[in-house]
């Protein structure tokens, strides 16, 4: 099922290229659904294959495509839980105009905060989870994959441009040095290993970013986590009711538990993302260089410019 999914993906992307139907049937996908971590890792057990002809199939081995796997499965989890926040965002937003438009701000809680104010409180909580989950998701999209992609396809086209360097024979082309010689397959495998490895380490792929990965998953889960709490508490105080008198006390649970349970969430990703500066500041301390290193710095200097989550608070 999921490989006739991903056919007719490809297929509605023919008219975009020069795709035929030949291409699209070495496409096959797989998804295990006994794959651990519950809902949050319900993408690890997908893998995607393509039976490469030859010989592009000594390039694209068995150990590039357990990388693109691992790649692409740590993508689409940043992608599920970046479209997951967009969309409880702009409900909320939504619904704090219809609750102006219909007059309802003067529905109030237990503790007296009014609906908009409870329905603020839970923008300023997305858009400060969002604030990371965007910045995690430009830099691996933009410096992880798509610039070392930029960069190996521009020194793989400049040597086969200069092994193609032909014209007639002269004096100054005699005196002149041979061009570098073409690149080998073997070579051009080497150089796509290397490409993996640097994006799989810049996407804390490799063994010793293992740490600061399951601290960015936490975050991952504090996301979406939040956006279900946002969501059953907009179900439960937006829902119709009868008024008894003009003002509506909501205070039986219903809306207090997911306020609860998102103020909770508000503090452990304040704790999680505090210990992951610190994490990021000895490793940037200890480090020689290298992708995790620039995933390092580039975090450090979008999620915390301020130091608002780096310095001492009493």
């Amino acid at each position: 099922l999921v490989t006739f999914w991903l056919r007719k993906s490809l297929s509605k992307q023919q008219h975009r290229s020069s795709r035929n139907d030949d291409e699209i049937v070495r496409w096959s996908a797989s998804l295990e659904t006994n794959s651990v971590g519950g809902w949050n890792g319900s993408l690890d057990g997908l893998t995607v294959l393509y039976d490469a002809p030859w010989p592009i199939n000594i390039v694209l081995d068995g150990e590039a495509s357990r990388a693109y796997n691992g790649i692409l499965r740590w993508l689409l989890r940043i992608k599920r839980c970046k479209a997951s926040l967009d969309r409880t965002h702009l409900q909320v937003k939504r619904t704090m105009r219809r609750v102006e438009r219909e007059k309802k701000e003067r529905i109030l809680h237990r503790d007296g905060t009014s609906l908009s104010v409870r329905l603020h409180r839970c923008c300023i909580v997305l858009s400060e989870l969002l604030h990371f989950v965007n910045n995690v998701h430009a830099y691996m999209m933009d410096c992880a994959v798509r610039a070392e992609w930029s960069t190996f396809s521009r020194e793989v086209e400049e040597t086969a441009a200069t092994s193609v360097e032909t014209g007639p024979k002269t004096v100054a082309s005699e005196t002149r040095a041979p061009p570098p010689p073409s690149m080998s397959l073997d070579e051009v495998r080497r150089k796509h290993l290397q490409l993996l490895w640097s994006i799989e380490e810049q996407c804390l792929l490799h063994e010793r970013s293992s740490v600061a990965r399951k601290q960015v998953v936490k975050m991952f889960q504090f996301a979406h986590r939040a956006c279900r709490a946002t969501q059953e508490y907009m179900h439960a105080a937006t829902e119709i009711v009868q008024f008894s008198t003009e003002q509506d006390v909501r205070g039986r649970g219903r809306t207090e538990r997911p306020m609860q349970s998102l103020e909770e969430i508000v503090g452990n990703f304040q704790r999680t993302i505090r210990f992951l500066i610190v994490l990021m500041k000895s490793t940037m301390r200890n480090s020689h260089g290298g992708g995790a290193s620039m995933f390092v710095t580039s975090i450090l200097t979008t999620v915390d410019f301020s130091d608002f989550y780096g310095r001492k608070r009493n």
